[in-house]
C-alpha cells in the first residue's frame, strides 16, 4: 500500500474489515489469473511476478441501477466504467 485509505471514524457494519478481505482475495485472484495468461502465452512461470509486486490496483465498490427516465441536465451521475490497467476484474 503507498498511502493507508480513509474510513469512516464509525464503522458499525463492519465494512472497513470486509472491504480488506474481498480486496485481498481480489488480488489472489489477479495473482492466479497472471499465471494463466503466462501459460497460455507460453512465458515461464512466474514471468508477471514482479511486474505486478507493487501494485497500484483500485477497489471501486459502484452501483449502476438502470435509468429509468430522461437525465436532466447537470444531473451527477456515476461515470461509465472504463479500464485503465491490464486487466479488470468486474463482479
Amino acid at each position: 500500500m503507498f498511502y493507508p485509505n480513509k474510513w469512516p471514524e464509525e464503522d458499525a457494519f463492519g465494512l472497513q474489515a470486509a472491504m480488506e478481505a474481498y480486496y485481498e482475495s481480489m488480488e489472489r485472484l489477479a495473482a492466479l489469473l497472471f499465471r494463466v495468461f503466462e501459460h497460455c502465452l507460453g512465458l515461464d512461470g512466474g514471468f508477471f511476478a514482479p511486474k505486478i509486486e507493487r501494485h497500484t490496483s483500485i477497489l471501486s465498490v459502484n452501483h449502476y441501477p438502470p435509468i429509468l427516465k430522461q437525465i436532466q441536465k447537470g444531473q451527477l451521475r456515476l461515470a461509465e466504467h472504463t479500464d485503465v490497467d491490464l486487466f479488470t476484474i468486474l463482479h
